[in-house]
């Protein structure tokens, strides 16, 4: 066991399709798109309070695939909120991968989801990383409860990345109302207490050292306000009927338009907001074929 990994493959720090953790990894068995121009989405307006909104329902999913590669770059925030088995995990997992590492996965509950990304070690203590030839990481608490374990992990990464042993990295945090809680619950001293806030401190920080990061969780008002607030894209699948007003704010639609937009959604399909475009824009997808 060693909390040194290797250091990380070279890589450019552009918005290119290699770092940017929407384009998901290619694969020889997987059938080849097809040279034609895809249909182009549908676009609608939705006007609301504040910054003005443009819809789009997408055209299938390779014009889903493209429009999150262009958009979405490396060093990114993204919230994706849904009710338990609507898909969320597996689409974090799908970006997070095609992410260049190093990366690492904050898994709470041992998901099965995030055990299949490809060679990814495991580890349960957050101040000894084992040695990863893929440079992707998998951390499973002892306690899922352990706010101070998580910190640590979390300081692990954002140390590395100040430092400049890391030139990149990218997290993704499954049950983030666990990890980053909206009120942090008191807990006595343990081993991990001199990292305490150190999760935050990589919300904060990490952007300008090229850290991304995405943020999973089935209720938004569970999770600390700048998850939701500093999010670049938001992605909402079937949320409980209580969570249609605040999603809604973070969306710049009104709850009935966001209603009816959810109304819209295929078995694990998702509105994707994507915050960085003008005017802000909520796209209507189908789910992401694996």
């Amino acid at each position: 066991m060693t909390s040194s990994p290797a250091a990380p493959p070279a890589r450019s720090t552009s918005s290119s399709t290699e770092s940017s953790p929407s384009s998901p990894p290619s694969d020889p068995t997987e059938p080849q798109p097809s040279s034609s121009t895809p249909p182009a989405p549908t676009t609608s307006s939705a006007s609301s309070p504040g910054q003005p909104t443009e819809v789009i329902r997408s055209a299938g999913n390779r014009s889903t695939r493209s429009a999150l590669a262009a958009a979405i770059q490396y060093q990114h925030r993204l919230f994706m909120v849904g009710q338990t088995e609507t898909g969320k995990s597996t689409l974090a997992r799908v970006l997070h991968t095609s992410a260049a590492p190093p990366s690492l996965a904050v898994d709470p509950l041992a998901s099965e989801c995030l055990a299949r990304i490809p060679r990814v070690v495991t580890f349960s203590d957050p101040l000894n990383w084992p040695d990863s030839e893929s440079g992707r990481w998998r951390f499973v608490p002892r306690d899922p409860f352990d706010l101070d374990a998580y910190d640590a992990a979390y300081a692990t990464v954002l140390n590395r990345l100040a430092t400049g042993e890391w030139r990149n990295a990218h997290v993704l945090t499954d049950e983030a109302g666990v990890v980053l809680p909206v009120h942090r619950r008191n807990q006595p001293a343990g081993p991990y207490k001199r990292y305490r806030g150190a999760a935050r401190q990589y919300l904060y920080r990490a952007a300008k050292l090229m850290g991304g990061h995405i943020a999973c969780h089935t209720r938004p008002v569970e999770v600390d306000m700048h998850v939701r607030t500093d999010a670049q894209h938001n992605f909402v699948f079937y949320v409980d009927p209580e969570d249609v007003d605040e999603m809604a704010r973070r969306c710049g639609v009104t709850t009935d338009q966001l209603a009816a937009l959810l109304g819209e959604l295929q078995p694990k399909g998702f509105l994707w907001v994507n915050k960085t475009s003008q005017p802000r824009r909520v796209t209507v997808c189908p789910p992401l074929a694996l």
